[in-house]
């Protein structure tokens, strides 16, 4: 036991030492999750919330105009807009709208890895609300599409604060095949799942988000959001596999991952529904 608890304060140390200037959650996503833990929110609450972002105000209000809602009335509200798409879709817009501060905070990581870890990331996110329609397990779609948006934050601060270590861990595994967990392992003593659920206790996230973005690649081992888990981790297989991420030339197939079982999803029906999930990306990813 103590062995056990020498080594957990050892990997705390090194994380705590990884982690740097903690990149900060934006203001309106720490009031828009604490009202969403709150059973009492209403409208007017979560309203009050957003609209101090004028920015992100006109962002919903263009989003929820869309062709990918495709609602027949024209929204003209914010109140409207939470209304018609309903609490969990305004939350998770919420987010979307406003994590890419999180990657602009990092301004001195290369422009092309930063672009590609939020493409990823966002790509993930939207990618779990099409995913969730093919499996029927119960699980929170919140959760499913915030932790997709901050599945890979483990991997921007090794980006920022570890580059050539980084660009190492890309090399072993786009040109070797080498497991990205492993190589990470490997090189810094670490991995970016360890370093983004540091990141989400320091956060103050709810539990369930710190376990998925533990576990979104070892997904056997999540205890309290396993179904969320494993559906991020097929939304980043499939975002992966439809270029939203750095090369993998040594990706399995989709049919082949490992999570399809437990989603009970069918293989055949995902891959029929990949050309109209890259159309839906795309689309609401033009927006942002």
């Amino acid at each position: 036991m103590t062995g056990q608890a020498t080594s957990n304060d050892a990997l705390l140390a090194r994380l705590a030492k990884a982690t740097g200037d903690l990149p900060a959650m934006p203001a309106v996503v720490e009031r828009v999750l604490r009202l969403s833990q709150d059973p009492d929110t209403n409208v007017e609450h979560l309203r009050s919330a957003i609209e101090i972002d004028p920015g992100l105000t006109s962002k919903l209000l263009r989003v929820a105009n869309s062709a990918y809602y495709a609602r027949q009335r024209k929204i003209t509200s914010l109140s409207q807009a939470i209304v018609t798409l309903g609490f969990k879709t305004i939350l998770s817009l919420t987010m979307a709208g406003s994590s890419k501060t999180i990657f602009e905070q990092y301004s001195d990581v290369a422009r092309a890895v930063r672009t590609t870890l939020y493409d990823h990331s966002i790509s993930t996110a939207f990618l779990t609300n099409s995913l969730i329609r093919l499996t029927p397990l119960k699980m929170d779609p919140e959760i499913c599409f915030l932790g997709g948006l901050l599945h890979d934050i483990g991997k921007l601060v090794i980006s920022r604060n570890f580059p050539m270590q980084f660009n190492k861990v890309r090399v072993a595994n786009e040109e070797q095949g080498v497991d990205w967990l492993e190589a990470e392992m490997a090189t810094l003593g670490f991995d970016h799942e360890q370093l983004g659920e540091h990141l989400a206790r320091q956060w103050n996230l709810p539990q369930q988000y710190e376990d998925l973005i533990r576990h979104h690649h070892t997904v056997a081992e999540a205890e309290v959001a396993q179904a969320e888990a494993a559906l991020v981790n097929l939304a980043d297989h499939v975002a992966t596999y439809l270029g939203w991420n750095f090369p993998r030339p040594h990706l399995p197939p989709i049919t082949e991952s490992p999570v399809l079982g437990f989603l009970r999803v069918d293989p055949a029906r995902l891959e029929q529904r990949l050309d109209e999930m890259r159309e839906a990306v795309e689309t609401i990813k033009a927006l942002f």
